[in-house]
């Protein structure tokens, strides 16, 4: 977390003053390499001790997230200090939620339905999409910020740059969470004879991956490329993503994910209830203009 903060300090810095500080780059983007091989000797290490994949319950799946978090920053990213800063201060943000007291980091026997190789597939591709997209989050956050300083600065260019990054980000992580979803659908049919059973961990993966399919879509709309409600609604989709998976494991709780369910503050449900809310109005929104534009141009 300290590192990404400091990796979007120096690239605000360096946008403001049009410089690039190439040693300093250079020692975060090592020192964040050393935590990546350090999670993933973490990671491997409990592979080796529990006998299974380390993605099997809700602990050792939000420490994957924080894992895919930092990996795309660092493989992906890793040019822009503001991406790189994005991706490892979300990854410091899950390790955080990894370590509350409700979230039990205590190896137990696996429940006998998760005891099977699309385990090592199917979760290890929906949860890295999360990192991803989490990192889309950030960075259309970051880029709010950018705008709000456009008119002292000039930073139109830097803007533009981080959109595109924004669009790569959110792209891979749509990808992977289709592939993810569709290979989940594989895997249940494999278990319980039938591909999709409206599961509430199914319905929202369905309704996570529309909603990130109309803001990428949308982004070719003249109205949102390259423009601030692009960034905007990047930020607040990942409220979708939070109420996948904590909003159906830690609160809803019920369905045939149920097993990987923990218990959570009531407040932050309705937190993420109202970020989905916000970004649903902004579509409304977006679409009424749209229609009576179109229909005042006929």
């Amino acid at each position: 977390t300290t590192l990404g903060l400091i990796a979007i300090i120096l690239g605000f810095i360096e946008i403001i003053r049009l410089k690039k500080y190439s040693k300093v780059e250079a020692g975060i983007v090592i020192l964040g390499y050393l935590g990546l091989i350090l999670h993933t000797a973490n990671m491997i290490l409990r592979w080796y001790v529990a006998g299974h994949a380390p993605w099997s319950d809700s602990y050792e799946s939000i420490v994957f997230i924080a894992w895919g978090s930092a990996f795309a920053s660092l493989i992906f990213f890793r040019k822009s200090m503001l991406a790189l800063g994005a991706g490892l201060f979300v990854a410091g943000m899950f390790m955080m939620v990894a370590h509350l007291n409700n979230i039990s980091p205590q190896i137990t026997n696996m429940v006998p339905v998760l005891k099977s190789y699309w385990l090592l597939i199917h979760v290890a591709v929906i949860t890295s999409s999360y990192g991803f997209l989490g990192v889309g989050s950030m960075l259309g956050f970051l880029n709010m910020i950018l705008f709000a300083m456009n008119k002292r600065f000039d930073l139109d260019k830097q803007i533009k740059q981080l959109n595109n990054i924004i669009y790569i980000a959110l792209y891979i992580g749509l990808a992977l969470l289709s592939i993810g979803t569709f290979l989940g659908g594989v895997w249940a049919n494999e278990s319980w004879g039938r591909y999709w059973s409206w599961d509430p961990k199914e319905t929202w993966s369905l309704i996570t991956m529309i909603v990130y399919a109309l803001v990428i879509h949308g982004k070719m709309m003249p109205k949102l490329r390259g423009e601030f409600v692009f960034s905007l609604l990047a930020f607040l989709s990942f409220f979708f993503v939070l109420m996948t998976y904590f909003g159906v494991n830690f609160y809803i709780a019920q369905g045939l994910h149920a097993y990987g369910r923990g218990e959570g503050d009531a407040t932050w449900f309705n937190v993420l209830k109202a970020g989905i809310g916000v970004w649903t109005m902004i579509v409304v929104a977006i679409l009424i203009m749209a229609i009576t534009h179109k229909k005042s141009v006929k």
